[in-house]
């Protein structure tokens, strides 16, 4: 069996099972949309590094149903606020979105979060 193609078994429930299954993979695909330029300002501002992990991590949300919250989270004591969350070579990216219609996710602000320690010296 080759990537492209799909295996059956000869039991009718198995073929239908997996049909469904392979129907939910390829018709999810959520469109993404950049709210005025905040987004796209941002992003052509950030390395091809960082651009490239922005756009493997927003490919995932096209495509998946239940995306890890490593990537994409609810941000509580909101009514339908998500963060984009990305992380390149120890540096934290945040994108704020939210859905529109179902499958329609809108990308808004986002920001740099900077890993400062804070060291307390005792007199």
């Amino acid at each position: 069996m080759n990537s492209q193609s799909l295996e059956f078994s000869e039991h009718p429930t198995d073929v239908f099972c997996c049909l469904i299954s392979y129907l939910c993979i390829v018709v999810l695909q959520r469109q993404i949309v950049a709210y005025k330029d905040y987004f796209l300002s941002f992003y052509e501002n950030q390395p091809d590094h960082v651009q490239e992990k922005i756009e493997w991590i927003l490919s995932l949300i096209r495509v998946t149903k239940q995306l890890p919250e490593k990537y994409f989270k609810h941000i509580e004591g909101t009514k339908g606020l998500y963060e984009i969350r990305v992380e390149v070579a120890g540096n934290i990216y945040r994108i704020f979105s939210f859905f529109d219609k179902g499958n329609l996710i809108v990308l808004g602000n986002e920001f740099q979060k900077k890993n400062s320690k804070n060291t307390q010296t005792r007199n």
